[in-house]
């Protein structure tokens, strides 16, 4: 979030830089924005249409990224775990920090290739949104972390992957 705002918060996807938004372009695409996400394309044209009409969220969402729910500290968060709420999403997964990846893991801690906490963590919020109940789902695992970190320490299962994870619920 380079402007130090919510609403600054942007996912890269395959946007090219035609594309219609709110953002300025990064390269060769354009990010979807928060800002994209909540207002579309209202104050873009006369015609414009909402951003939930244009990017309904899906009952389920899992923002597994930097810090994707760091708009839960700001004062009036518009970040993109609100927008996805915003836009029909019923359960969103964010990321409180910015996590490292287990390349980080492998290089800095010395953790064999074979072992690759952030896929374990990403694996893990997938099936709790599979599940009837994911944030039951999520904290089992949470929990489940917590007792290996307690009981076999480790960096593999240190706090600063899963207790980054957290749920927004309607």
């Amino acid at each position: 979030m380079e402007g130090g705002q919510s609403e600054d918060g942007t996912l890269h996807l395959c946007r090219g830089p035609q594309t219609t938004g709110l953002t300025e372009t990064v390269r060769t695409h354009r990010p979807l924005s928060a800002k994209d996400l909540l207002l579309g394309t209202l104050s873009l044209r006369a015609d414009g249409e909402p951003g939930e009409r244009i990017w309904p969220a899906p009952p389920r969402v899992a923002l597994i990224g930097c810090e994707s729910g760091g708009d839960l500290r700001f004062a009036e968060s518009f970040g993109l775990a609100t927008a996805m709420i915003h836009n029909g999403a019923e359960v969103v997964t964010a990321t409180r920090w910015t996590l490292p990846t287990s390349f980080a893991f492998h290089r800095l801690a010395g953790l064999p290739e074979s072992v690759r906490p952030r896929t374990e963590a990403v694996i893990a919020v997938d099936t709790a949104h599979e599940s009837a109940d994911p944030v039951a789902r999520l904290a089992d695992w949470q929990r489940e972390r917590l007792d290996r970190w307690r009981t076999e320490g480790g960096i593999a299962y240190s706090p600063l992957l899963w207790a980054a994870m957290t749920c927004i619920v309607v």
